[in-house]
Order: C-alpha cells, then structure tokens, then sequence
C-alpha cells in the first residue's frame, strides 16, 4: 500500500473539547501547557515511530518506518523513512531518497504553518471528544463523521501527564487500502496507523549537520546543486 505519511501530524498535537466547561478548560489548558513546553526549547530532537497496520483493529503491520524531528529556533527537520524535510527561515528542502531527487526553493505559507509542533489546527473537523486518564497519562479522542480534507475520521491523542509531552498519537484511516495476507491474496482494509514519539532531547549537538543547508545544496544562478549524498540526484528548484 502507497501511503503520505509526511504530511501527517507527526509534526502536530490535536485540539479538542469535551462536555462540561470545567473540562473544556481543563483540556484546553493542558494543550496550551503541552505547545508552551516545545516552545520554550530553543532546540530539541526527538525519534518517532510509523507503525501502519492493516485495519482499525489489527494486530497486522503492513509496514513500519523509524522517524526523526529536530528544532533549532526557525529550522526544523524531519525524516520519515526515506524522505527527508527540511524548513529553513526562508527556504525547505524535500530530499526522496528512494526516487534521487530532491525539491528546493522558497518556504510557502502553508509549508510554514507545518513546522514544528503545533496545537490547535483541526479543531473544527472533528465534532465529537472524549476525554479519559490513566495514572499517567490524558487519552484524548477526537472523532468527526462530516466530511473533511483529512484522510481520517479519528485520532487519539496521548499525552504524558507528568511532561505534557505527546508520547503516542493513533490515527483511523476513512479510506480503504489494498494489503495482502499470509498467502498473498489482495483484500481491502480500512487501515490505523500509530505514531509514538520518544521524550524531546535537548543536546543535538550531534545533529547540527542535518540543520545546515550547506550540507545539502550550494546555490548557482538561482539553482539548486546538490551535494553530498545528493550530489547525483536530480534537482528541482522552485
């Protein structure tokens, strides 16, 4: 099965309301505390975990990729299996490394709201919430049965109570996907796929490279030559 998977809220937390008001200002408050806590990190990186499997009760992974997000102040990177992103203050980069290419050019407003994590996107997609807690953790679910631009019609959210950092996010697909069985017969499945996050770290010093964009490009003549492992693969500059 082909998926998108970068342009999900791996980079994202979700907002939500539940019935009462007392707890529709709880939750907001705790959101609101959970965006502070990235905020306030002038850098942080963090691994992640893409697990799709195949229905919205399975136990069958269809495919499994590790991820990578850092923040250093406006940069932000993201690797999710084999493509990487790269936003800039003023530029983002789009390395595919199955394909050999890769995209560069300027940053557009909307690829600007993508950096980083980010609260309160969704919220009017999603018409019915619920929240429950654990000794340590707040489980939020958001559901929506209208039609939306999003390819899911629920997420659970779970955030740690003690960090207010997201540890895991679940996403449920509306659409169909085509897998196949132990035996290789094809069957359509209505696929879940679970994102869990490791706490942030604050030391990258170990990822600065990947936060250069001289590590990956040298601009001639408004044009984009890649180096490095890039250096044979095909360019587009827009």
């Amino acid at each position: 099965m082909t998926k998108k998977w970068t342009y999900i809220i791996v980079l994202s937390l979700w907002p939500l309301a539940i019935f009462g008001q007392s707890d529709i200002s709880k939750v907001i408050d705790i959101l609101n505390q959970s965006q502070e806590v990235y905020e306030a990190q002038n850098a942080y990186a963090m691994d992640a975990t893409y697990t799709l499997y195949q229905g919205a009760e399975s136990d069958v992974i269809d495919e499994a990729y590790d991820a990578l997000l850092i923040k250093q102040e406006d940069t932000y990177y993201s690797r999710i299996h084999h493509t990487e992103h790269v936003y800039f203050a003023k530029a983002y980069l789009k390395a595919n490394h199955d394909q050999k290419r890769f995209q560069y050019g300027a940053i557009k407003e909307q690829q600007s709201a993508e950096k980083g994590i980010t609260i309160n996107n969704y919220l009017n997609f999603f018409k019915e919430h619920k929240l429950t807690e654990t000794a340590n953790t707040y489980i939020c679910t958001l559901t929506s049965t209208a039609i939306t631009p999003l390819p899911f019609g629920k997420v659970v959210m779970h955030i740690d109570k003690k960090t207010l950092q997201i540890k895991k996010q679940v996403l449920y697909y509306l659409g169909n996907g085509v897998f196949k069985d132990d035996s290789g017969n094809q069957f359509l499945g209505t696929p879940r796929l679970e994102i869990t996050f490791s706490p942030i770290q604050t030391d990258i010093s170990t990822y600065e490279e990947k936060l250069l964009l001289s590590s990956y490009v040298q601009i001639k003549k408004n044009k984009a030559i890649g180096i490095g492992s890039l250096a044979s693969y095909e360019s587009i500059t827009f």
